[in-house]
């Protein structure tokens, strides 16, 4: 057998070596310290991209303005169209540039006082209410 063909035991270590995951948030966690360790390679924003993920846990592509008139929160780096020329969105700037992570999914304080303050003045409470619901669980089902 070649030596650089790894056998049953060297695998079985291999893999003993790995972190348990017990839970999403162990998952995240190791998913985020990947995109540190290796930036060049897997960005926050490229992970966000290929889940589908906005930092609020918003699903830009259910939103009538998506494509139409904003390209949505990864592609324009939270400079979307409700926000004024050249200014990020609270909810992408907190999470993404401020605290560094990829979404607000494991902020202690999720909803905060700034998701209350952005809110869209269109729904009543009780939509919105809802909204905050759908983009928390949107966001702690990722990954």
């Amino acid at each position: 057998m070649s030596e650089n063909v790894p056998n049953a035991e060297d695998a079985a270590e291999e893999s003993a070596e790995l972190p348990k995951v017990e839970s999403r948030e162990d998952l995240m966690r190791i998913i985020q310290a990947l995109v540190f360790a290796s930036p060049d390679i897997v960005t926050l924003k490229k992970l966000r991209e290929i889940l589908g993920l906005s930092p609020c846990g918003a699903d830009c592509a259910a939103c009538g303005f998506y494509r139409a008139q904003c390209p949505g929160c990864n592609e324009s780096c939270g400079q979307v169209f409700h926000q004024a020329e050249g200014e990020a969105c609270p909810l992408y700037r907190c999470p993404v540039q401020k605290h560094r992570q990829a979404s607000c999914a494991f902020c202690p304080s999720l909803p905060c006082d700034l998701w209350r303050a952005t809110r869209d003045p269109r729904m009543t409470e009780e939509e919105f209410e809802q909204s905050i619901g759908e983009r928390i669980a949107r966001l702690r089902g990722f990954p």
